[in-house]
């Protein structure tokens, strides 16, 4: 698969990357190009975002939402309440402890912090 097959081509010929883009395109988004999107009948949205990002749980939150300045606000809600949940720390440094969410981080923290001080 492409990247562009990953791509959300709208009616009026934008095209949209990321969750982030669509949430920030639908306060400027015409009513008639939403409409042509989001209906009864379907949410294009709320399928691509399940569809290519896999996320379950946005799409849910948007699939039977049919107002586009109510959907631009649950998905703002959503990205910054994503943004602010604690990530994972797996990786601890041996000599003092410190948490790091990659291996590599932890890899750079011992190199600068610990080798300088000879330990």
């Amino acid at each position: 698969m492409s990247k562009e097959d990953k791509y959300f081509f709208l009616s009026n010929n934008k095209v949209l990357k990321k969750i982030e883009e669509l949430a920030l395109e639908l306060g400027n988004l015409p009513d008639e190009v939403f409409y042509n999107h989001v209906n009864q009948d379907k949410n294009d949205f709320a399928n691509w975002i399940e569809g290519v990002f896999k996320d379950k749980e946005c799409s849910k939150l948007i699939r039977n939402i049919d107002d586009k300045n109510r959907m631009q606000l649950e998905l703002l809600k959503f990205l910054v309440n994503k943004s602010l949940k604690p990530r994972k720390r797996r990786y601890k440094c041996d000599v003092c402890g410190r948490k790091f969410e990659k291996k590599v981080a932890l890899s750079v923290h011992k190199t600068v912090a610990h080798k300088k001080r000879g330990k």
